[in-house]
């Protein structure tokens, strides 16, 4: 391990940045914008496997794997939140909802 997880991780999530913001600006032209689309997939589930063993090495020993498993608990919930929240933003946003 050369560079550690660290810069790694920050690399990907840029890389996931990046990505997004690229396929954003392209206005779904196509091929550029699925090759962004899929980087950015690519980026993130790399961000995702990086993540998960650069924070178990930050607890303890003796808290590892609860500490983990709180972590875990709280993606899980992200996860079942995310299509709820997908959904409902963008109506919410047509109605004339502000973000304040």
């Amino acid at each position: 391990d050369v560079t550690g997880r660290k810069p790694l991780l920050i690399l990907t999530l840029l890389v996931t940045a990046v990505s997004c913001i690229v396929s954003a600006a392209a206005g779904g032209h196509g091929t550029l914008s699925t090759v962004m689309i899929l980087t950015a997939k690519f980026a993130i589930s790399s961000t995702f496997s990086v993540s998960r063993i650069y924070i178990s090495e930050l607890y303890p020993t003796h808290m590892r794997a609860t500490a983990l498993g709180a972590c875990k608990t709280v993606s899980c919930v992200g996860a079942i939140a995310a299509p709820w929240v997908g959904d409902y933003l963008p109506r919410s946003w047509q109605h004339g909802m502000t973000a304040s």
